[in-house]
């Protein structure tokens, strides 16, 4: 009867200690366990040029993501359209604000007509011998040179006006133009550190496949001996096979992340 309860026994142990052991709570991880500061404020000055301002990534002192912002910033289409649009813009607003100066306008011309003197019945040959050798050429050209100038004075102020006008809608543009390529660069830096994140879960999510398989074995051995029972093995089979699935999910999660940042960096 003793020897009949053991592995009923030892099954409902290893059940519960699978249970407590799923239910448990993680370890809180406090600030001071990252031995990483974090600053009181954050901000960044929005940059008009060309160029985004990105020495605010040096904070974060890892060259993998300098070196994707660099390819960020190189081959995303959206960033470049961005750019393009911010010139686009300050074209617009010089041609705009250009009523202000005098115009000057020139024109080049160039006019040639032909003539065909045998529709009139006159041929060189009919006219004799001693005109035999005369030739008459039908071609004129005429070439003509123009140039002229326009300047409205502006009495009431309104093309000044138009310039201001102008300008301030340049600005207006730059300012959201900006604003959206340095928020376009941080959701691609969010996109990177999520890619980080799934990497470290890709990990653990291994290391736990291959510490189930290590305790399948075990369970296995003292199954062939006749030391566990079968319900421990089956245990043991289930949860390896569990922790197979969260790792193929995992690597699957970690290969979607890498296609949308290979995406973003335009490869």
């Amino acid at each position: 009867m003793h020897l009949h309860l053991k592995p009923i026994t030892t099954s409902i142990f290893i059940g519960s200690l699978l249970f407590f052991n799923s239910c448990s709570t993680t370890k809180t991880i406090e600030l001071k366990d990252l031995n990483f500061e974090i600053p009181k404020y954050w901000s960044t000055e929005i940059s008009h040029d060309r160029e985004i301002d990105s020495t605010w990534l040096d904070t974060f002192n890892d060259e993998y993501l300098e070196r994707f912002v660099q390819n960020y910033k190189k081959n995303n289409l959206d960033l470049k359209s961005l750019i393009y649009n911010k010139n686009i813009a300050y074209q617009s607003s010089i041609i705009n604000g250009a009523g202000l100066l005098p115009s000057v306008n020139s024109s080049i011309s160039v006019d040639t007509s032909l003539q065909n003197f045998s529709s009139f019945g006159l041929d060189a040959s009919s006219l004799g011998d001693q005109f035999s050798n005369f030739t008459i050429n039908p071609n004129s050209s005429t070439s003509r040179l123009g140039i002229g100038l326009q300047w409205e004075i502006d009495i009431w102020g309104r093309l000044l006006n138009a310039k201001k006008a102008a300008k301030k809608d340049f600005r207006a543009t730059e300012y959201d133009l900006s604003f959206l390529a340095l928020s376009s660069l941080i959701r691609s830096i969010q996109a990177y550190f999520k890619a980080v994140e799934a990497y470290g879960q890709f990990i653990i999510a291994k290391e736990s496949y291959e510490s189930f398989q290590e305790i399948r074995n075990l369970v296995k051995d003292r199954y062939k001996k006749g030391l566990k029972s079968s319900l421990d093995y089956r245990l043991a089979e289930t949860s390896v096979s569990t922790s197979k699935v969260k790792l193929e999910n995992k690597n699957l999660e970690l290969g979607n992340m890498k296609r949308f940042l290979e995406t973003l960096i335009g490869q």
